[in-house]
């Protein structure tokens, strides 16, 4: 009997690799880029996905990939959600919603090229050392993210509000980074978690300066997704487009208190500079009570402010209203 392997922590495994094909992909590119903040730019297709935690494969018909693509491609994805235990073969192949064979043909097809590995625990599979080494290879959102880092910690330094870098990932949207005047506050997410786009300032800033047929798309795929996210009010595909549609027209996204108590949230989105980039949003967090439409207005202001000190020499395009 072969020995298994272990996922790492959940907490490496949440930014993105992707699939030329399949939206639910996006999920895998957690485990290329978290950790070293590093991004694998993806095409997609697919109209539906689910939450990793108890999806279901989607027939080759519906996401329009292969089978055993596909089986290999969730298996990373479950690897990359579960602790440092890992998963067995029976627990893999449950996932998969398949036969014990079939997942450990795909086990096999991945150990060889060194996506998993044995772990510790007899039995069980973990991610292998190809997943980083593919990660340390796309540096082109590390670029970026040294190049806003600076703003973003003046900003948090001149108003005490922890600041968020969102980029895309298919129709999520992923934290890339994280500006926080103390290392114990509790944030409302960490680097590499994700939201689908729609949901919150930082992805809503994203949409709104994406072309009006791919937000449309996106839109419909997260439909059900907006339904049951958390949230203080009900969140449809009809107040996401309205919402979409406000943020284009004043050059910023507002969240009014829609998903956490007594919090709201402001979004600027940041137009990439070439196509080796990506298109990003700052963001951050505010009491509901504080966000007048005045201080909106100034909190905006600040926030273009400390992101045009870099335009002179780096040429960064931040969205005006």
């Amino acid at each position: 009997m072969l020995r298994g392997y272990r996922p790492y922590p959940a907490w490496w495994t949440r930014q993105c690799l992707g699939c030329l094909s399949c939206t639910r992909v996006e999920r895998l590119r957690a485990a290329l880029s978290t950790q070293f903040h590093y991004f694998v730019e993806v095409r997609y297709n697919c109209s539906d996905i689910e939450n990793i935690k108890g999806a279901k494969m989607l027939s080759p018909a519906q996401s329009g990939t292969s089978l055993n693509a596909e089986r290999a491609l969730e298996i990373l994805l479950a690897l990359g959600e579960v602790g440092a235990d890992g998963l067995s073969l029976s627990q893999i192949a449950q996932h998969l919603g398949g036969a014990k064979s079939a997942a450990h043909r795909s086990l096999s097809a991945l150990r060889n090229k060194g996506f998993v590995e044995p772990a510790g625990r007899y039995g069980h599979y973990r991610l292998g050392p190809a997943i980083p080494v593919i990660a340390r290879q796309q540096g082109r959102l590390d670029s970026q993210i040294q190049l806003i880092r600076p703003a973003m910690t003046e900003f948090t330094r001149k108003t005490g509000f922890t600041t968020y870098l969102m980029v895309q990932a298919g129709i999520d949207a992923i934290c890339a980074e994280i500006i926080s005047r103390s290392p114990r506050r509790q944030f409302t997410m960490g680097v590499g978690a994700r939201v689908p786009m729609g949901i919150a300032a930082g992805s809503m800033a994203l949409l709104s300066i994406m072309p009006e047929d791919a937000v449309a798309e996106i839109i419909k795929a997260n439909a059900t997704r907006y339904a049951s996210h958390p949230a203080l009010r009900v969140i449809d595909a009809d107040l996401i487009a309205e919402q979409v549609t406000q943020s284009r027209e004043r050059g910023y996204a507002i969240n009014m208190g829609y998903y956490l108590p007594g919090e709201g949230g402001l979004g600027l989105p940041i137009h990439r500079r070439h196509h080796y980039e990506v298109d990003v949003a700052v963001s951050f967090n505010a009491p509901i009570e504080m966000m007048t439409e005045e201080w909106i207005s100034s909190m905006i202001e600040e926030l273009r402010e400390c992101l045009g000190l870099l335009k002179h020499c780096n040429d960064l395009t931040v969205s005006e209203s």
